[in-house]
């Protein structure tokens, strides 16, 4: 419509097809936008993935170190924000992860649906179900390619029980490089979970188990445990005693309680359990 015929207009009618252009030119940039994201994506994982601690491996002391190296508070560095308001969660600051979340998903950013999937995890964290669930449903329906997102889900996923979608959400990681690490080793806990009443899953438990181990450094605590949590459920009990010893040995801080917590499990023999949202 030329500028004349937009004057001869009433304001009511000027109003509106100002509005549906304004519309036109917000969706034709958010196409831009994500075009840039999808390009750009691995950057995140790159820079800042791992910075999240998304298999909760470090102990509080070492998240807060690393908390107190960002610097989010004047810049629109979204992917940092997310990482922030993640490892945040990771320590209990909730409202501080809510605040910095929100203000990602207010800026309408690509990263949109990432910020709220990491909101649906410090709902989850904070005991808001129904968020949590409305949330991640949102963001996974949204964005269902989106790795990360399906790493967020996978994980909640699995503190639901549902062991099955959660494997099948981290499958599909396994060729993402920045995420192929802490897929596997989630799978590692799965297939050990799992394992217990399906016999069969223990060599899967143990083959994954056995990748995290070369891809980690041998006083790496986690490995250790994966690896005996497997040798368990693979009627190995010598080895996953010896694997759930140097666990708790290497670990440290909460992180050694949570490892001898398992060691007992498998030294008395008792059902394996797991907390997939443990601080």
């Amino acid at each position: 419509m030329s500028v004349a015929a937009l004057s001869q207009l009433d304001a009511a009618s000027r109003l509106v097809i100002q509005r549906r252009l304004k519309a036109f030119q917000d969706g034709a940039k958010w196409q831009q936008d994500v075009i840039h994201w999808q390009q750009q994506g691995p950057m995140f994982f790159e820079r800042y993935w791992r910075f999240t601690d998304p298999s909760r491996i470090w102990t509080r002391s070492e998240c807060e170190s690393l908390l107190s190296t960002f610097q989010t508070d004047a810049i629109d560095d979204y992917p940092a924000i997310i990482a922030e308001a993640l490892l945040q969660e990771r320590v209990g600051y909730h409202d501080e992860a809510l605040k910095k979340l929100n203000l990602v998903i207010q800026a309408n950013t690509p990263l949109h649906f990432t910020a709220i999937a990491a909101r649906s995890t410090v709902y989850t964290s904070l005991g808001e179900t129904r968020k949590a669930k409305m949330d991640m449903l949102t963001a996974y329906k949204s964005e269902r390619a989106n790795p990360y997102i399906r790493f967020l889900r996978a994980r909640q996923l699995a503190a639901d029980e549902d062991l099955s979608n959660a494997e099948n959400d981290l499958a599909g990681l396994l060729n993402t490089p920045e995420l192929e690490l802490d897929a596997r080793r989630l799978l590692a806990v799965i297939y050990s979970l799992r394992a217990q009443k399906i016999p069969r899953l223990a060599a899967k438990a143990k083959e994954q188990a056995m990748l995290v181990s070369e891809f980690s450094d041998k006083s790496d605590w986690f490995a250790q445990l994966l690896m005996a949590m497997a040798s368990s459920v693979s009627d190995e009990p010598n080895f996953a005693a010896l694997y759930a010893d140097k666990s708790a040995l290497l670990a440290s801080d909460e992180q050694k309680t949570f490892a001898e917590s398992i060691a007992a499990q498998i030294s008395s023999n008792a059902p394996l359990q797991w907390n997939f949202h443990r601080r």
